[in-house]
């Protein structure tokens, strides 16, 4: 059974941002740059592909950022936004339940999670070239935090101490990281993970089943 939450982690709105000079079709991802990317693409009026527009392509530009950096990243904006949205709510149990719920916010949602729902719209022959992010500065021309405060040490220990499951919950990405400089079709991407890291993959996938059979092939 789909909850709203489902429809809010594995939204409708994917999209790749066309950036000519580079050769690159750039999938937006929340926390690994999207900002500066729509930042470009409205100063160039860059060509814009969302959801079944990027069928048409036959490459996918996809920057994996370091899985723990993005989760602490990803939470403190989340946790600024909701201040920001709705001060009247305590701050301690926000945090709570971001520590505690790690799928509640697309910020932080695991990048793996997010090739999942942009597997809705590839072609079978589609390319997704996995790109290291720390190459990211090289196609934009700045690196917009877009109004949100960075993290410091005490928050980040605070985030990832005593907490046993975050390594299983970061490995899908940093499994992603080491494809880095990688062209593989999401088929072949699906059969890397399923002959090395089975048990970590079925967990990610039995609820986006769910959602679409056709994109797990």
């Amino acid at each position: 059974m789909l909850t709203e939450i489902d429809s809010i982690l594995f939204s409708d709105d994917c999209e790749v941002v066309e950036i000519p000079l580079h050769n690159q079709w750039v999938y937006l991802i929340h926390k690994n740059g999207t900002s500066s990317l729509r930042n470009l693409q409205e100063k160039y009026n860059l060509n814009l592909l969302a959801a079944e527009q990027i069928r048409r392509v036959d490459f996918v530009d996809v920057y994996i950022r370091d899985a723990k950096d993005r989760y602490v990243s990803g939470v403190n904006t989340y946790l600024q936004h909701l201040k920001r949205d709705h001060p009247e709510l305590d701050q301690a149990t926000a945090f709570w339940f971001a520590k505690q719920y790690k799928f509640l916010n697309r910020h932080y949602l695991p990048q793996f999670h997010w090739l999942l729902n942009l597997s809705r719209y590839l072609s079978l022959n589609t390319k997704i070239r996995i790109r290291d992010f720390k190459d990211f500065n090289l196609i934009v021309e700045d690196n917009d935090r877009a109004d949100v405060i960075p993290s410091n040490n005490e928050f980040r220990e605070k985030l990832i101490s005593n907490d046993p499951g975050l390594e299983l919950w970061l490995f899908l990405d940093q499994i992603l990281l080491d494809l880095a400089g990688s062209e593989m079709t999401w088929t072949e991407i699906v059969e890397h993970y399923r002959n090395s890291h089975t048990i970590s993959f079925d967990l990610a996938c039995q609820r986006f089943n769910l959602l679409s059979k056709s994109v797990l092939p």
